[in-house]
């Protein structure tokens, strides 16, 4: 007995859920590889468990992706700490083997850190003081650890100066030589030679002199420069708009479809948020023959970051694995296709 699709897609959803039961947390494209999807279509399915609360994410990221897990697997989430960035990790360690940090004696830099290892840290107040407890110390063990005067901290080392700042300083602090001076003076004046601001025009005249004036009278009387300032004229080009996307806009002026702002567009690609009968989507158009599942998962990705359902519009039609994909969020995706 064949599954319809519905029966189809639960079944990819629950091949995930019991990977990750076994295997723990675990990367997406890990998960596309057990359940033979490609990382896009993966992706979109654990985006539609995390919606349903089934599965939880992590705040690290190894490279741009998080880490999904089912709830009661956030102690394992240890073994991607490697992956933290170079102080990260130093309080990440620094914290795991002490249990507790107390906020204000560490430094401003590992205060930055302790909140950002949110998968590690957690913070709690006693007497009036903010202290950071490892995921695998809960607060009350904590509580009794500050009361018995246990907290052994660790000195975290405090970040030096690179040796060239420090003889950058100690250059600063001699004292400079007049010779020194005078060299830096010429210098001046030779990149003033090589690219001077203004150009200088001399106006046309005699030099009549009476010799018989005094000095400052002739002064006054020679010929004056003028100095006139150069302007460069700035062309802006008005990029015009395909024949494709003006097709594009054609259909939403005649359903009604407002754009309303981050419009983008080259030869065969156009993107905007626009206005559907009162609801925000992203509109994604694209002049294909074809339309594949990676083209509407990619999309989607795109509207998940803004949070907003996705209307794609394309020249061509969907095939097989993408009509599936339309099929089962048919309350998220609305398909267009120009004539």
């Amino acid at each position: 007995m064949e599954l319809n699709r519905g029966d189809n897609l639960n079944l990819q959803k629950d091949r995930i859920m019991q990977f990750l039961e076994i295997r723990g947390p675990s990367l997406p494209v890990h998960i596309a590889t057990h359940i033979k999807l490609s990382p896009l279509i993966a992706s979109a399915f654990l985006a539609d468990l995390l919606s349903d609360k089934q599965i939880k994410i992590s705040s690290l990221r190894v490279g741009n992706s998080p880490v999904y897990f089912l709830r009661g697997q956030e102690f394992q989430l240890d073994r991607f700490a490697n992956y933290l960035s170079g102080k990260e990790k130093e309080i990440f360690y620094l914290l795991k083997e002490n249990q507790i940090l107390q906020d204000n004696k560490v430094p401003p830099a590992a205060r930055v850190a302790l909140r950002n290892i949110k998968d590690f840290a957690f913070p709690f107040e006693h007497n009036g003081e903010l202290y950071w407890r490892y995921i695998k110390t809960s607060e009350q063990m904590a509580i009794e650890i500050i009361e018995q005067g246990k907290i052994l901290v660790q000195n975290v080392p405090k970040v030096q100066k690179p040796r060239e700042i420090i003889a950058v300083q100690e250059i600063i602090a001699q004292p400079v030589k007049s010779a020194e001076i005078l060299e830096v003076k010429q210098a001046v004046e030779r990149v003033k030679e090589i690219e001077p601001i203004f150009e200088i025009k001399e106006e046309k005249a005699e030099e009549k002199l009476d010799l018989e004036k005094p000095v400052g009278i002739r002064e006054a009387e020679k010929p004056k420069i003028k100095r006139v300032r150069k302007y460069k004229t700035l062309k802006i080009k008005v990029k015009e708009k395909p024949e494709f996307v003006l097709n594009v806009l054609k259909l939403m002026e005649e359903n009604k479809i407002l754009v309303l702002e981050n419009e983008k567009f080259k030869k065969k690609d156009y993107s905007a948020v626009v206005s559907i009968e009162g609801k925000n989507y992203l509109s994604i158009a694209k002049e294909k023959k074809a339309i594949t599942e990676n083209d509407l998962a990619s999309a989607m990705k795109l509207g998940q970051k803004l949070k907003l359902p996705l209307a794609f519009i394309s020249t061509g039609e969907p095939n097989k694995k993408a009509l599936d994909l339309l099929e089962y969020y048919k309350g998220m995706i609305l398909f267009k296709k120009i004539f």
